[in-house]
């Protein structure tokens, strides 16, 4: 205990030691939440229905089209950052590819559930994980 005291202590010193490193530590983070509030809604729009049809835990109708278009609406935006996954380089780009598998395969799994989240929770078992890891490895790019 005594061991990571010590630890915790120098790098304290260090940080307060180079004051660039202050303001990456301190200002950064306030310049992100800033900037990036401004790029998150939570706002629903063009959906018509209420909370009050989840308390029963069936998915209705209206339920259901909203998850659709949901799914449909990040399959998009999957569609458009696919190559991404492409433009770096090293760990970053396996991270990237799985990553993109890994949300392709969730939004298969929700439509082949047909959007009934109350009674099969869609989740990525070992066999999808394998899967995920070899397409990672094998991954196609685009021809150019």
């Amino acid at each position: 205990m005594r061991r990571i005291y010590f630890m915790i202590k120098k790098e304290f010193r260090q940080i307060f030691r180079d004051p660039p490193m202050i303001a990456i530590i301190f200002l950064m983070p306030v310049v992100q939440m800033l900037v990036l509030s401004f790029a998150i809604t939570t706002e629903i729009k063009h959906v018509k229905l209420a909370v009050a049809d989840l308390d029963n835990g069936v998915i209705t109708p209206a339920w259901q089209a909203a998850l659709q278009t949901a799914v449909a609406r990040t399959r998009d935006l999957f569609a458009a950052g696919k190559p991404v996954a492409d433009g770096v380089h090293g760990r970053l780009r396996y991270e990237l590819r799985a990553t993109w598998l890994g949300g392709m395969r969730i939004l298969d799994t929700l439509e082949s559930i047909q959007f009934d989240v109350f009674n099969r929770r869609p989740t990525l078992r070992l066999h999808d994980g394998l899967v995920i890891a070899l397409n990672t490895v094998f991954w196609k790019r685009p021809n150019r």
